[in-house]
């Protein structure tokens, strides 16, 4: 219990999560398209990430250059609730 006492007080304590950092980090990385398959299409996200990379753009520029849906869809896309769903068409309950 001391050692996580001290833990949590030289190194935790007064730590914060640069929160538009790491929501870039997300909205960079080509793995985000898989959030978005259910609502444009497989081609259309696989050209998405190819695009995103070659041109060094977030997945949500350029989602949002081509159109492709709205803003708030694609935060609808990617909200954590969403994505924690995906696939839950495809599970099955064994017994």
């Amino acid at each position: 219990a001391n050692a996580v006492r001290i833990f949590r007080q030289n190194c935790v304590d007064g730590f914060t999560a640069n929160a538009e950092h790491c929501r870039q980090g997300v909205e960079s990385s080509t793995a985000l398209v898989t959030a978005l398959v259910d609502v444009i299409g497989y081609e259309k996200a696989e050209a998405i990430a190819q695009l995103a990379k070659t041109e060094n753009k977030t997945i949500r520029q350029v989602v949002l250059e081509q159109n492709l849906m709205s803003a708030a869809e694609f935060e609808e896309s990617i909200s954590p609730e969403r994505v924690n769903r995906l696939g839950s068409k495809q599970v099955r309950s064994f017994k």
